[in-house]
C-alpha cells in the first residue's frame, strides 16, 4: 500500500507558520505593554519621590519643582493613554493568535482522522490478504488429501 499522505498538509504547514507568526507578534505586543507599565511605574515614583521632598524657602526652587511636577503628570498622562493603546492592541493579537490556534488545530484534527482511516484501511488491506493466503492454502491441502 501507497504510503500516507495528508491532502491538507501544505495548508496545516501554513497554518503552523501564521501561528508562529501571531505568537511573536502577540509576544511583541506583551513586552509592549509591560514596558509601558513599567514607565508608568517610574514616573509615578518619581512623582512620589518630588511630592515628598520638602520644600526650601526659595521661590526659584517652589517654581521649578511646580513645573516639574506638572511635566511627570503630563507624562503619566501620555503612558496611560498610551497604555490603554497597547492593551487594545495586544487584545486584538491574542484574538488573532487564538484564531491561528484554532485553525491549526482543527487541521492537526483532520489529519489525526485520515491517518486512522489511513491505518484501518492498511489493517483491511492486510487482512485480504492474509484470508487469501489461508484460503489458498486450504485448498491445496484439500487438493492434496483427495
Amino acid at each position: 500500500m501507497k504510503k500516507f499522505r495528508f491532502r491538507l498538509q501544505t495548508v496545516l504547514d501554513v497554518a503552523k507558520t501564521e501561528e508562529k507568526l501571531a505568537l511573536e507578534k502577540f509576544a511583541l505586543a506583551q513586552g509592549a505593554v509591560l514596558k509601558e507599565k513599567a514607565i508608568g511605574e517610574q514616573l509615578k515614583q518619581k512623582l512620589i519621590n518630588l511630592r515628598s521632598v520638602g520644600y526650601t524657602n526659595s521661590i526659584d526652587d517652589v517654581k521649578m519643582r511646580e513645573s516639574y511636577d506638572q511635566v511627570l503628570q503630563k507624562q503619566l498622562k501620555f503612558s496611560r493613554q498610551r497604555l490603554l493603546e497597547l492593551e487594545k492592541e495586544l487584545e486584538n493579537k491574542r484574538l488573532e493568535l487564538l484564531s491561528k490556534v484554532q485553525k491549526r488545530q482543527l487541521l492537526d484534527n483532520l489529519k489525526g482522522k485520515a491517518w486512522l482511516k489511513y491505518k484501518q484501511e492498511v489493517q483491511r488491506e492486510e487482512q485480504l490478504f492474509l484470508d487469501e493466503l489461508g484460503v489458498t492454502r486450504f485448498s491445496r491441502k484439500e487438493g492434496e488429501s483427495l
